[in-house]
């Protein structure tokens, strides 16, 4: 009995020991937020063919971002942090601005799940020349068996149309 007793102790020791001893909460991975290279920025400009600095609508930035997660039984719940800087121009007098960003992970696409938009609408006050949009975005990310948060690239950008995607590339050529 004696000696029973000695090996169930001896074999809760290890047991608790194998989970890391040092009295720390193990770390897992989070998905790695990136924001997609050139849907960092967008400038809407007035309707019409002019494209010069006076048919400036708006401009958005995106300032800053960074996501967090935690892991769960199913997956990851991951929380994404977004400032967006938004500029009002010369042509803009509505003294309004609509756009829409995106949260996109690719291992999903083209299922409903590789990409969400979220639509902004942001009102400038009287003679301001910037305003900061904050968003906070929730998003569940399903993991089977196996497979690590770390490896899945969750991306942040602006919905551009074709003409504001094409504007950008010329852009960072010069």
């Amino acid at each position: 009995m004696r000696w029973a007793r000695l090996v169930l102790a001896a074999g809760v020791a290890i047991g608790v020991a194998g989970c890391g001893g040092d009295g720390k909460k193990r770390s897992l991975p989070c998905p790695n937020f990136l924001l997609l290279g050139h849907a960092g920025d967008m400038t809407k400009f007035r309707a019409g063919a002019g494209r010069d600095v006076t048919d400036v609508d708006f401009r958005t930035t995106i300032t800053n971002f960074h996501g967090t997660c935690d892991h769960t039984k199913s997956g990851v719940e991951a929380e994404f942090f977004v400032e967006i800087a938004v500029q009002p121009g010369p042509a803009n007098t509505s003294h309004e601005a609509s756009f829409k960003f995106f949260v996109a992970i690719p291992r999903f696409h083209p299922k409903p799940a590789g990409k969400k938009t979220f639509p902004v609408r942001v009102r400038f006050g009287e003679n301001k020349n910037r305003l900061l949009y904050r968003d906070q975005i929730a998003i569940q990310i399903p993991l089977g068996a196996g497979e690590v948060a770390g490896d899945y690239d969750v991306y942040l950008g602006f919905q551009l149309d074709a003409g504001q995607l094409e504007y950008n590339r010329r852009r960072r050529a010069r």
